[in-house]
């Protein structure tokens, strides 16, 4: 396997613009080559979320992003898997509950999406771990859970490349509350952000992307999680994450 290296997350505004992207440690864009992402899901969680449920609301807050419009960006579900970790060898990009929240992740983060790239930024591998450890989840909107798709539809986001926005209905808006829901519709920033990554002129110019070889160039980007602080923490400042 190819050395991995992580990259630093910098956040970045401008006037012109709320949403911003992610790069690798070259300082290349990440973002998939085509445009389209597999994944797979693990639904074993102690929520009582069932594995319909939780694959209803992941097609749903996929949806979200593939439907922008004068986006070429499409996801395929391809089943349920027993992987249970973050880790690019298994060869499944994989959506999965955390029980056991490793003390090297920020305890406040309701997820963490890890993304794998090579040279050029184009994303290879992407797994997303849902912290159940320190929060409880729903899928039917309970005002005293963190609702699912509202966060699912964020890590999406950056699992196909997309950073923090500083626009605060944004969907990559990186604070939440309990209950809240209005994540799961994306803002103008978030469609403008899915257009500069993947917008049809920018998708008919690129090439495809390389398969890692040995001495190869690869890249992970971790500590992407939607933030909430719902107990007195201290927070990385790197990770840019206060709870409200």
């Amino acid at each position: 396997m190819p050395a991995v290296a992580p990259t630093m997350l910098l956040l970045l505004t401008s006037a012109a613009q709320a949403w911003e992207v992610n790069h690798n440690s070259e300082g290349d864009p990440l973002h998939w080559p085509t445009g389209h992402v597999e994944y797979w899901i693990n639904p074993e969680n102690s929520q009582g979320v069932s594995a319909e449920r939780i694959r209803f609301m992941t097609d749903a807050a996929s949806g979200a992003w593939s439907r922008v419009t004068g986006v070429t960006l499409s996801f395929d579900y391809l089943g349920t898997t027993a992987v249970s970790t973050a880790d690019y060898t298994d060869d499944k990009n994989v959506i999965y509950f955390e029980d056991e929240w490793p003390a090297e992740w920020d305890p406040s983060f309701l997820a963490l999406t890890f993304t794998w790239s090579v040279e050029g930024g184009e994303i290879i591998a992407f797994d997303m771990a849902i912290n159940e450890d320190d929060f409880d989840w729903s899928a039917g909107g309970a005002q005293a859970d963190n609702d699912l798709m509202n966060m699912l539809t964020h890590e999406i986001g950056h699992g196909i490349g997309l950073s923090h926005s500083q626009v605060i209905d944004a969907t990559m808006y990186y604070q939440a509350s309990r209950g809240e829901e209005g994540k799961r519709v994306l803002s103008h920033d978030d469609e403008e952000g899915a257009r500069y990554l993947y917008g049809d002129l920018l998708r008919a110019s690129a090439g495809c992307a390389a398969a890692p070889q040995a001495g190869a160039g690869l890249w992970a980007l971790a500590g992407l999680g939607l933030a909430i602080s719902l107990r007195s923490r201290r927070q990385r400042a790197d990770a840019g994450a206060r709870g409200r």
